[in-house]
């Protein structure tokens, strides 16, 4: 059983309902759902690898130097850049299907 914990945040001046953790629930529920996206992205980008290997690589994500939790604007960065990277090999695989028609 899961319970349902709020702590009220008397820091900034009016009462805030913050969820476990510290974050306000509108911040709990934009990381929840940046999480969501960078998985689904994860997901995609390791198809397209799979599909294309090993004509179609990723190179290394960026990584910190120490281990901590994402901010929102983390995770923000964190999604923008899986975008850029799924685009780009998405773009490295149609670039290999048409060498790959052309040499036929």
């Amino acid at each position: 059983m899961v319970l349902n914990e709020q702590i009220i945040d008397r820091r900034a001046g009016s009462p805030a309902v913050l969820a476990p953790g510290g974050a306000s629930t509108g911040e709990r529920a934009a990381i929840e759902s940046l999480r969501v996206q960078i998985a689904r992205l994860e997901r995609q980008l390791s198809g397209i690898v799979a599909a294309g290997f090993p004509h179609v690589g990723v190179h290394g994500g960026e990584r910190s130097s120490t281990p901590h939790l994402l901010t929102l604007g983390e995770l923000e960065q964190t999604r923008d850049r899986l975008v850029q990277r799924v685009h780009d090999a998405q773009q490295r695989t149609l670039t290999r299907a048409e060498f790959e028609r052309r040499s036929r």
